[in-house]
């Protein structure tokens, strides 16, 4: 019998009702569940794939919509949909209007290119918001990786995680194509004045906030996947937990630790 929220995943993810699966996978004789044949389902690669591909669509069609509308402003006659055939139209349009007054011809330039700066700008800011809106949904993608996955009795998920860091200071950027951490404006490092690793900087945080022990922070563990395995073997494999995360093992904190491993492993080696 599977677990009711594992049904009720499964269920959300199909958009049926949990109540519908449930009675399907407990009835003895064989049950249809409607589905429906135009659901899709996408990993987080297929679904960062098809975001930039609807941005790169929205792109080329929001340069040929820009171009249309100058166009027919300027009076423009070309069929190009790009901005260098725009400039170009342009530029024809001006040099065959020279016979007219040179005054009036050089406010009209002046006026036209004017306009269509305008436009690019415009476009330029469309084009700077949407690129935002895809680095915006890869850093929280990558930050989500690293915060623990917490059962529904916890009073957390990880997007209250992920708000309260932003809340309190953090903030998080892509440099070298790595997700970096700041907090208050400077960069996260670590004791040789590197950027600490994302996934230190999420443990650090929710073992200060108190939202897990430090015994269930296991350095080198990836964030989202459950509770870790909290007993340790040695006393410095809990002196290197703390030490990755740039911890002091002098505090009463390490203290409280050591004291929780040895309650739940008592032939923890002290000596090792």
């Amino acid at each position: 019998m599977l677990k009711k929220e594992t049904i009720k995943q499964i269920a959300t993810l199909l958009k049926i009702k949990d109540a519908d699966l449930e009675a399907a996978i407990t009835a003895e004789a064989e049950t249809d569940v409607a589905i429906d044949s135009k659901l899709q389902a996408f990993d987080e690669t297929e679904l960062q794939t098809l975001k930039e591909n609807e941005v790169k669509k929205g792109r080329t069609i929001g340069v040929e919509i820009a171009v249309k509308d100058v166009k027919e402003k300027l009076g423009l006659e070309f069929q190009g949909k790009s901005i260098d055939g725009l400039v170009t139209a342009a530029t024809k349009k001006a040099l065959e209007d020279a016979k007219i007054e040179p005054e009036k011809r050089v406010k009209d330039v002046e006026e036209k290119l004017s306009n269509i700066q305008k436009s690019y700008k415009e476009l330029e800011t469309k084009f700077a918001e949407k690129d935002n809106e895809v680095t915006a949904v890869k850093i929280k993608t990558e930050v989500f990786k690293h915060i623990p996955a917490f059962g529904e009795d916890s009073g957390f998920d990880q997007e209250d995680v992920y708000n309260k860091m932003q809340r309190e200071g953090y903030d998080f950027k892509i440099e070298d194509g790595k997700t970096v951490a700041y907090k208050g404006g400077a960069k996260v490092l670590d004791k040789v004045s590197n950027p600490l690793e994302l996934k230190d900087v999420v443990n650090t945080f929710v073992v200060e906030k108190k939202i897990v022990t430090p015994e269930k922070v296991v350095a080198g563990r990836g964030g989202g996947n459950g509770a870790a395995n909290s007993k340790f073997g040695s006393l410095s494999e809990l002196k290197k937990t703390f030490t990755d995360q740039g911890k002091s093992t002098l505090g009463s904190e390490f203290k409280q630790a050591v004291d929780k491993a040895v309650k739940d492993n008592p032939e923890l080696a002290l000596d090792k």
